[in-house]
């Protein structure tokens, strides 16, 4: 919090992994938010700045429940979706409720080297992405696999409770399910899965534009 050469270590080892994890949090609700600043400013969203992922008798979105979370990542319906998001467990003393987490740039690199057609269908073809509540509708129409201009790879939005109904051309459309199963058949594979039990004063920091995150079901 006050070294500038610590700050840049830890913003090149998340830069170069795509998630990190710091130890010895405060037991203080802000102190997300302060080391978050460090940083940069953070982005308002439907869901507020910040919000508390628990258990609620009426949520309105899945995070809200006790319910395992499919590997996915946020608001793909936005127009400019989360970067780098900050959870910090202020208490973890449930049965279950590990968090999992896949590398979604490493799980693309294969598929485009071991089938290069189904990754030009995700990278080329748009797919509708919603949100809606009694407050909000929020819609985008992006592909799944961002590309640079040189090529890179640089984002993947993949979020199964968020797509809405394919609207592809009815040329594409069986093709476009068949990439779309080898990429989800790869994203639950296990060789990519990391899984973690965090505990109150870690606070695991990952790019939601790389990484892919979940949850196992809690009590």
């Amino acid at each position: 919090m006050t070294s500038d050469s610590a700050l840049y270590e830890w913003m090149s080892a998340l830069d170069k992994y795509g998630l990190t994890i710091i130890d010895n949090m405060p037991d203080d609700s802000d102190a997300g938010v302060q080391t978050a600043m460090r940083v940069d400013y953070l982005r308002q969203t439907n869901f507020g700045m910040t919000f508390d992922v628990i258990s609620e008798k009426s949520p309105i979105n899945l995070a809200y429940t006790s319910l395992s979370l499919p590997l996915h990542t946020d608001l793909p319906n936005q127009e400019l979706p989360p970067g780098y998001q900050f959870l910090h467990f202020l208490s973890n003393e449930s049965i279950g409720g590990e968090s999992t987490f896949v590398d979604g740039l490493k799980v693309l690199e294969g598929l485009r080297e071991e089938q290069p057609e189904y990754f030009r269908l995700l990278a080329e073809y748009a797919i509708p992405f919603r949100f809606h509540d009694t407050a909000h509708d929020i819609r985008e129409h992006p592909p799944v696999i961002n590309l640079d201009n040189f090529g890179n790879i640089v984002e993947i939005k993949y979020n199964a409770h968020l797509a809405d109904v394919f609207d592809l051309p009815s040329d594409v459309m069986y093709d476009y399910y068949l990439a779309y199963r080898e990429l989800m058949a790869r994203l639950k594979d296990s060789r990519y899965k990391i899984e973690l039990k965090l505990a109150a004063g870690q606070m695991v920091v990952f790019d939601n534009r790389r990484v892919l995150h979940g949850r196992n079901a809690f009590d």
